[in-house]
């Protein structure tokens, strides 16, 4: 697989504080442009569920995602950082 989806990371000071981007994937296009942002679960909720267990999770929702690949067919694979591991597939239609 090759990985293919980069944080968004806009020019900011050095002395600037980032803002928390909360449990979501963001799409960018080749100018490293957001085009859709995918499953945010608020900025704070991963605390309480990332040392939880699978049937806490929220389906359809991301808890901390922290890295992303596609296949040769554009799914999405998803890892999380979480204490059991999550792999999520997001299946291109």
């Amino acid at each position: 697989m090759e990985c293919g989806i980069e944080p968004h990371q806009p020019q900011r000071h050095a002395n600037e504080r980032r803002e928390p981007v909360g449990g979501r994937v963001t799409l960018i296009d080749r100018s490293n442009t957001p085009i859709l942002e995918l499953g945010d679960n608020g900025i704070d909720s991963w605390k309480p569920l990332r040392a939880g267990t699978r049937d806490q999770f929220p389906i359809g929702k991301f808890v901390c995602p922290h890295s992303a690949c596609f296949d040769h067919d554009g799914n999405i694979f998803v890892v999380e950082w979480v204490e059991i591991g999550r792999v999520t597939k997001l299946r291109r239609v």
